[in-house]
């Protein structure tokens, strides 16, 4: 070859390689995939089991009417997360959900329950609300970029009923 043609191709190589640089950037690091799925799938398991304990113990109708929207909602949500991270090699089958902190909600009962729970519900609807955004922004799977798009406005309404019931109950919740 050519010195002058060697160094067109090795030019328009070198161009190439910079530009697909930024766009494979861009696609998404598969390690996050990974790292969403898990806290995604921890935090619903966990939704779950304090939206179970919600409805035992609330005081307010309402907020057991929110916890089983939350149920009812997340066990699809699971379900759907775990057929997209077996698609994408990912294995949440030994995932359990965090273990409550200390002073958690099960000495707690009625109204006492309902503003302590609905400001942790808030927390963790802002925690799932970031990182569902950024999937759905940075994310390498395409399938979990578009679970996660999908998602966001039920996660949003959840926070904002349980901010709006927060309110009403004098929780002293305070909008982020």
């Amino acid at each position: 070859m050519k010195p002058i043609a060697a160094a067109f191709l090795s030019t328009v190589w070198l161009t190439g390689w910079l530009l697909a640089g930024p766009a494979m950037a861009e696609a998404g690091d598969p390690a996050r995939d990974a790292r969403f799925v898990e806290e995604v799938s921890r935090a619903g398991l966990a939704r779950l089991e304090t939206a179970e304990r919600a409805i035992a113990k609330a005081g307010d109708r309402r907020v057991r009417i929110l916890a089983e929207r939350i149920i009812e909602d997340q066990r699809p949500i699971n379900e759907e997360l775990s057929v997209l991270a077996g698609d994408a090699g990912i294995d949440t089958a030994t995932l359990e959900a965090p273990s409550e902190p200390a002073g958690d909600l099960s000495a707690l009962s009625g109204a006492a329950f309902d503003k302590a729970w609905l400001k942790a519900e808030m927390a963790a609807q802002r925690s799932l609300i970031d990182l569902f955004d950024r999937q759905a922004k940075e994310g390498a799977d395409a399938s979990l970029k578009t679970f996660a798009a999908n998602h966001l406005a039920s996660l949003r309404d959840h926070l904002d009923i349980a901010r709006s019931l927060g309110d009403e109950l004098g929780s002293a919740a305070s909008p982020e």
